[in-house]
């Protein structure tokens, strides 16, 4: 009888009580909302491969973290204390896995209360592939040019080898392991510079910690150049005798640098003959020699010898001793 007359009660004010109801939920809400606070952030994304399976494929760099607790402490919470990964190591074959997102917090942050923390998104789908090791040749990468007339020749990289780890295909893939670039612009000289390996892929990793030596090697550069009808010189030929014809000129190649035989004249006293040992007019044939810069040589010439035809000279008929008038 008395539950019969409540219910009636009730029944009676339940328009009243609902609109307490509703006020009374309202104030609580409102009260929830002014002692808690959220704050949403981005932190970075980590793979975890430690075993024999690696990602093949591109993933997300960062994940996005939202925390909610208490007004008064939302402010001392920063990205710093929480780590996002993705942990391979359940997985031991190749395929396609949907990859839960693993959370990792401070002490300190582990310490607050309430706390509430959730991840977007909360799982990665990966297709993975076998891992793979492979030592990998170290490529100098140059930029520049030397100075006009030098030659870069030659160019190493010590080590000449890096431990490369990554997907199969991809190391398969790879030729070598690039470096910063050294630049050799205006240098004339030989000389050597450090280095750091440039990872081009984000799914390979490379012994970051390697510092590569690379020596280059500047030297001139080479040139050959042709000649033709070079006119020939004689030395030593005695006053008393002059030449009765020209000596026929000479063609001739010669190997040597650009800087040396770029502008050189071959036409000023290059090619001589010896006339030392002519006495008397008559026709001799005499070897050619040739007086070149240092480190330029002769690679072809058209003659050993030429011709040289001399008769007595105008020195000769002002000897008044009889002995070379006597002979003409």
């Amino acid at each position: 009888m008395k539950l019969k007359v409540m219910l009636e009660k009730l029944t009676v004010n339940w328009g009243v009580l609902t609109v307490c109801f509703v006020i009374a939920l309202i104030m609580h809400v409102s009260r929830q909302g002014m002692l808690f606070s959220h704050k949403t952030f981005a932190v970075p994304l980590a793979v975890i491969s430690g075993g024999v399976l690696c990602p093949i494929e591109k993933y997300p760099d960062y994940v996005r973290i939202t925390v909610r607790t208490g007004t008064d402490r939302i402010a001392a919470i920063s990205e710093n204390a929480i780590t996002a990964s993705l942990d391979l190591h359940r997985y031991t074959e190749p395929g396609t896995y949907t990859v839960p997102v693993s959370l990792a917090v401070t002490p300190e942050l582990m310490a607050i209360e309430p706390l509430e923390i959730t991840v977007h998104p909360e799982s990665v789908p990966l297709h993975l592939e076998k891992k793979k090791e492979a030592y990998l040749t170290v490529s100098p990468s140059i930029a520049g040019t030397p100075f006009r007339g030098y030659t870069l020749t030659d160019v190493t990289a010590t080590p000449a080898v890096v431990l490369v780890t990554g997907p199969q295909t991809i190391v398969d893939a790879l030729a070598g392991v690039a470096t910063t670039a050294v630049d050799v612009t205006g240098v004339r000289e030989s000389g050597t510079a450090t280095v750091t390996l440039v990872n081009r892929n984000p799914l390979v990793m490379i012994d970051a910690g390697v510092n590569v030596q690379v020596a280059y090697t500047v030297v001139p550069t080479p040139l050959s150049r042709h000649f033709e009808a070079v006119p020939v010189h004689t030395v030593f030929l005695p006053d008393t005798l002059m030449l009765a014809a020209a000596i026929a000129p000479v063609s001739f190649d010669l190997d040597g640098t650009e800087l040396t035989l770029a502008r050189y004249d071959a036409a000023v006293n290059t090619v001589q003959v010896d006339c030392s040992t002519i006495t008397a007019p008559g026709s001799y044939e005499l070897p050619i020699q040739f007086v070149l810069p240092r480190g330029v040589v002769v690679s072809n010439r058209s003659t050993d010898t030429v011709t040289v035809t001399v008769v007595w000279s105008a020195a000769a008929d002002e000897t008044d001793d009889g002995g070379v008038d006597g002979e003409r």
